[in-house]
């Protein structure tokens, strides 16, 4: 059994209970083989009377301890930003410090989302000759989002020094791994590990008819990159040949995305939902009949192996890190992103093909492949075929 400390750049907390909750799934999976700590900083607008804030909890054998810190009320920016980063790395230590000291020195380090805990990880090489292995499922590398480029020359060396000092990479997807390839910040040995579903609560049930009456869900968080809006727009156009339809969007909703649905005419159609927790998600997409995914980009689809646990097929946009876990046919149908006639065509033709899909065999193969399980085997194997390399050279 490894003793293992998580650097997380995003986990679960009081700021924001979904940030990172896939983290979360991946360190409950690791942690039925191993000792797992997971460490996570995050700045706090709500303290007032102290800098720095701290918590402690358990939960289903992972140690997470958090650190949140007061922002720093500056004109200058650029002091504001030196203050905030050394108040992140200062909680870091405190954290670390307190975990190994409570629960002993770790084996190794594992840095999940390089930028920006990544800091602390090179810190913790170069000063305390500790290993580490990456975990990356930024979808800011991806080219329809542009994120990576849009940073500073020294932001971009930051970020590729943490992925060159790290002993191995794992991505959720082929497609993330070859695009950290094409920018040049891996080399080209990575691991690819999915992501995980809890088949606990992610499981088909069986749906009473609800009067012919086809019920879909899709899951929104940034509007622009699920392309929620366009979704809205290709209803609009279904309106106009079938109305025996329902789409529950789970996620926040802004008050453009309401408006537009109200003036579509779909104010019967759509119900928002809201930010809800994972057991309601579940609970919802349990009891629909497919997904809509029209997302613009993405590194790997979480919502679409929790659509499919549910028995769900799933009609996505036709990108190829999709394709890695959609076949289509049997557990989904692909639509050119972006194509708002292609999709309404799509959701039309699903209506009236419905029966086409196995909604046990799609549960089943889904609960093989994304239990936690499974997925726990492979980063034991990621970890000794890592490990077993010998450490870059300090430069």
């Amino acid at each position: 059994m490894n003793k293992i400390v998580f650097l997380a750049s995003w986990y679960p907390s009081r700021i924001n209970f979904l940030n990172g909750d896939f983290v979360e799934r991946h360190a409950k999976s690791i942690a039925l083989k191993n000792d797992v700590t997971v460490l996570f900083v995050s700045k706090d607008l709500q303290l007032k009377n102290s800098i720095y804030d701290f918590e402690f909890e358990e939960k289903e054998k992972v140690k997470v301890y958090r650190a949140f810190y007061k922002e720093f009320n500056s004109k200058f920016l650029i002091l504001r930003k030196i203050v905030s980063q050394f108040r992140y790395l200062k909680c870091f230590h405190k954290l670390f410090t307190r975990a190994v000291h409570t629960h002993g020195k770790p084996d190794f380090i594992h840095l999940y989302i390089p930028f920006k805990a990544g800091v602390y990880a090179l810190y913790l090489h170069f000063f305390k000759k500790y290993k580490y292995v990456i975990s990356e499922q930024h979808s800011y590398y991806m080219p329809a989002s542009n994120g990576y480029e849009k940073n500073s020359f020294f932001t971009k060396w930051l970020i590729k020094k943490i992925f060159e000092k790290s002993v191995a990479v794992h991505t959720v997807s082929k497609s993330l791994g070859k695009i950290l390839i094409e920018k040049n910040i891996i080399k080209n040995d990575f691991k690819v590990i999915p992501n995980v579903v809890d088949t606990d609560i992610f499981y088909p049930i069986e749906n009473a008819k609800q009067e012919a009456i086809t019920r879909f869900v899709t899951i929104t968080g940034n509007v622009y990159h699920k392309n929620t809006d366009g979704i809205l727009r290709a209803l609009k156009k279904v309106l106009s040949q079938k109305e025996n339809f329902k789409l529950d969007v789970i996620g926040p909703a802004t008050a453009d995305l309401k408006l537009l649905a109200k003036e579509s005419g779909l104010s019967d159609h759509v119900f928002f939902h809201g930010a809800v927790t994972y057991q309601n998600v579940a609970q919802i997409i349990s009891c629909a009949e497919a997904m809509i995914f029209f997302t613009r980009y993405e590194t790997f689809g979480c919502v679409i192996i929790e659509a499919h646990a549910c028995g769900l097929p799933v009609i996505a946009s036709d990108l190829p890190v999709i394709r890695e876990n959609i076949a289509e046919g049997f557990n989904g149908i692909f639509v050119r992103s972006e194509d708002e006639d292609a999709l309404a065509e799509k959701i039309l033709w699903y209506m009236d093909h419905k029966d086409n899909f196995d909604k046990q065999k799609i549960a089943s193969f889904t609960r093989n492949k994304f239990n936690y399980g499974a997925v726990s085997s492979q980063f034991d194997q990621f970890y000794i075929e890592g490990f077993s390399k010998d450490q870059p050279p300090d430069l």
